[in-house]
């Protein structure tokens, strides 16, 4: 169905973009699933973290959703790190099978005849290894937001995937970022993205 849907619209020169999701992915995802059945390659797939020597969380962070930003993982005594919603389970990109991941699930669209690219919140997978406490909100998204491996990840990801086709177009959405950083995403010479957009205006 999307190759005819690619293929007939690409007769009426329109494109199909579609969206990215590689922050997180759906705890009824196999590789969530294979985590949770003790699966240690896939376990490595996220943030799973003991909770502190108290008992309490493995951070203070919160959810952009409301709500602590730890979930119970399975009956292990471990926690799992979502910045969303608790079905949205964060992936490490730390780990460079994630990365290759991501890139092969590219390519699989770009054989199917997907000319463009939407990076959903791509900003915030520039997670540290350590994840610390925060001191206040500002400070909290600071600690996982626009950090410089993000350029890393996504000069990786042109490199392995739609960087090989100069007519694709990309588009990143940027949670909180700056102008500094939306200027050296987009920059040809980087090898990033086509463009990105942020939701400063809906804020100001």
């Amino acid at each position: 169905d999307v190759e005819e849907l690619t293929a007939k619209l690409h007769e009426n020169h329109i494109d199909v973009m579609l969206d990215m999701v590689f922050n997180h992915c759906s705890t009824s995802h196999p590789w969530f699933q294979e985590a949770l059945a003790g699966d240690q390659f896939y376990q490595k797939f996220f943030y799973l973290r003991p909770p502190k020597k108290d008992g309490s969380l493995p951070t203070n962070w919160q959810s952009k959703f409301g709500g602590p930003a730890w979930a119970k993982f399975g009956d292990s005594g471990w926690y799992y790190l979502h910045l969303y919603d608790p079905t949205q389970a964060d992936l490490d990109w730390h780990n460079p099978a994630v990365r290759q991941e991501a890139a092969k699930i590219v390519n699989f669209w770009r054989k199917k005849g997907v000319k463009g690219f939407r990076f959903d919140v791509f900003n915030v997978t520039g997670k540290d290894q350590q994840l610390v406490d925060s001191t206040d909100p500002l400070q909290e998204k600071k600690l996982y937001t626009d950090t410089p491996i993000v350029h890393q990840y996504l000069k990786e990801l042109n490199q392995a995937s739609f960087g090989q086709d100069t007519s694709i177009i990309t588009v990143g959405e940027m949670s909180s970022t700056t102008i500094e950083n939306s200027v050296k995403y987009t920059q040809p010479k980087n090898h990033e993205l086509s463009m990105i957009f942020t939701f400063h205006h809906l804020k100001v």
